[in-house]
């Protein structure tokens, strides 16, 4: 920043600051397609090992991870 002030070195702070909003984007992508596998893996085999399935359930547990109570009127 010191060098932003004193020499007007812009493009340098705007290529870092672009550059960090990249790898953040890559890493938060990464994050959500973890999830997505985590939900359909889920997904798969409470369908397979249990004699109820509930779509609503499972995306609720994925979505909102501490469920309120109203919830179970809901679903």
């Amino acid at each position: 920043m010191q060098a932003v002030r004193d020499q007007g070195a812009w493009e340098e702070w705007i290529l870092y600051i672009l550059t960090a909003i990249e790898q953040t984007s890559r890493q938060t992508i990464g994050v959500v397609q973890e999830i997505k596998r985590a939900l359909m893996m889920y997904k798969h085999r409470i369908r397979a090992d249990h004699k109820f399935y509930s779509q609503d359930l499972i995306n609720n547990l994925f979505f909102t991870p501490i469920p309120r109570l109203s919830l179970s009127n809901e679903i």
